[in-house]
């Protein structure tokens, strides 16, 4: 990794017990285990993912000149893809997964499988993207424009089909919030990681 800061944050994981920002480290340290390949192997794989998703969407809205208001964020705002030039090591941070999503969220719309999907985004994505990082609960108001802008449906009822899975990840917040973790909890995970291969650097 460029910065050990920014890789060790994906490595977080639960062999010390539940802690928050652990349920990513414990995917990639499961499948080192399974597959023999190091952790880090998996969190690069996830990133390049994101951000092919993320070039590969924004270059099919340029091209079919379908820019819209998130689709402007995403190019324009600090913590989206400006960040790649504001600051191109913190860029390697966990809203990647978050934009990825939301991409995803916004392509499907108007597909035949898309409510499918969308379910499956807001019920069981979104959580789980929260207990990889507790921060990321605070860009999901995104969801609820892009709800406004590709379904067309007003901003009531856009918010009220939204309530429950928002209150969902926001348990998943809580969860976050009451379990910090220690130095025990550190010493755990760093102790697994470093029999994956990981260098003790990061």
């Amino acid at each position: 990794f460029p910065s050990h800061d920014m890789g060790g944050d994906w490595l977080i994981n639960y062999q010390g017990g539940f802690v928050r920002r652990g349920i990513a480290g414990s995917l990639f340290l499961y499948l080192s285990q399974v597959q023999g390949m190091s952790p880090i192997t998996y969190v690069v794989l996830v990133k390049v993912l994101c951000s092919g998703i993320i070039a590969a969407y924004l270059l099919y809205r340029i091209h079919t000149r379908c820019i819209g208001f998130l689709e402007i964020i995403l190019l324009a705002s600090p913590w989206g893809l400006m960040f790649y030039v504001n600051d191109p090591l913190g860029a390697q941070r966990k809203e990647l997964l978050l934009i990825a999503t939301l991409c995803v969220y916004l392509w499907v719309a108007g597909q035949k499988y898309a409510s499918q999907i969308h379910n499956l985004i807001l019920w069981v994505v979104l959580p789980l993207l929260v207990l990889a990082h507790e921060g990321l609960l605070f860009f999901l108001p995104l969801f609820w424009f892009a709800d406004c802008s590709v379904k067309k449906a007003g901003n009531l009822d856009a918010a009220k089909s939204l309530v429950k899975p928002f209150l969902l990840a926001f348990i998943a917040f809580l969860f976050a919030l009451a379990f910090k973790g220690g130095s025990e909890n550190s010493i755990a995970i760093c102790r697994s990681l470093i029999a994956a291969g990981v260098s003790e650097s990061t």
